[in-house]
């Protein structure tokens, strides 16, 4: 894992980083980034119902470790038990984000695919991981490919550096250890990820279920409010029905 400290001495050995400069250290930082030929992109997207009591640090930690759980996922998927025992993993950064209104913490992420799993295989299998296996989330999470060249995309990452310099990078989800590139489909790593996908279905399924019986929760108390609300009605009718024949008795 980055050390923030040796992040730091890293970017200060580049020459056109100047200290105290902000706007030179993000260009440092941006230029850095481009040499991880970083390929995919990943958004993170909470469902607003499930997480709107949540604070601003409560939210963060949330999608800290919903992140760091599906990357682990796919970690293992690709290198089995060497992902925990040896650190092998894919490169990515993480960039922690606080919006204008500083109160919506997100983190954006830049990964590089594994070479033994086609691209577009891989950004599926982490895009299904985000949507169904965490009840906080929403379909609209995504791992795309980068929309744009690269560059763009890392300025996007890093456009709330001036506010928060080197707090933005997110260490605990980034790794830019390199692993080595294979470009052979592993029948092992074929199984590891067959098991992945029945245990994202079942995540899927289960996350469903809790939706439908909290959505016919929500149904019978609003009928039952209505039974009572319309019971109310009818004794108060009742009533004024009553006063009226007594009067004209």
């Amino acid at each position: 894992m980055t050390n923030l400290r040796k992040l730091r001495e890293n970017l200060l050995l580049n020459e056109q980083f100047i200290e105290g400069n902000c706007a030179a250290e993000r260009s440092a930082l941006t230029a850095w980034l481009l040499e991880g030929k970083f390929d995919t992109y990943v958004e993170l997207a909470l469902d607003y119902k499930q997480t709107k009591h949540l604070s601003v640090e409560q939210t963060e930690n949330l999608s800290k470790h919903i992140l760091s759980v599906a990357m682990n996922m796919l970690d293992r998927a690709i290198f089995g038990n060497t992902a925990h025992r040896k650190n092998q993993r894919n490169m990515r950064f993480s960039f922690l984000h606080f919006g204008k209104s500083k109160t919506n913490a997100h983190i954006h992420m830049l990964c590089k695919s594994d070479t033994r799993l086609n691209a577009e295989k891989y950004r599926e299998l982490l895009t299904q991981i985000l949507q169904h296996c965490f009840a906080e989330t929403t379909t609209n999470c995504r791992a795309e490919a980068l929309r744009q060249h690269l560059q763009h995309s890392a300025r996007y990452v890093t456009h709330e550096y001036a506010q928060q310099r080197n707090d933005t990078i997110e260490l605990q989800l980034t790794n830019m250890n390199a692993v080595e590139e294979k470009t052979e489909f592993a029948e092992v790593i074929e199984k590891r990820i067959k098991k992945l996908k029945k245990k994202i279905v079942e995540k899927k399924l289960l996350k469903e279920e809790r939706k439908e019986k909290k959505k016919r929760r929500f149904t019978e108390k609003k009928n039952a409010r209505k039974r009572a609300l319309n019971k109310t009605s009818a004794v108060r009718t009742y009533t004024e029905n009553e006063k009226q024949a007594y009067l004209s008795a």
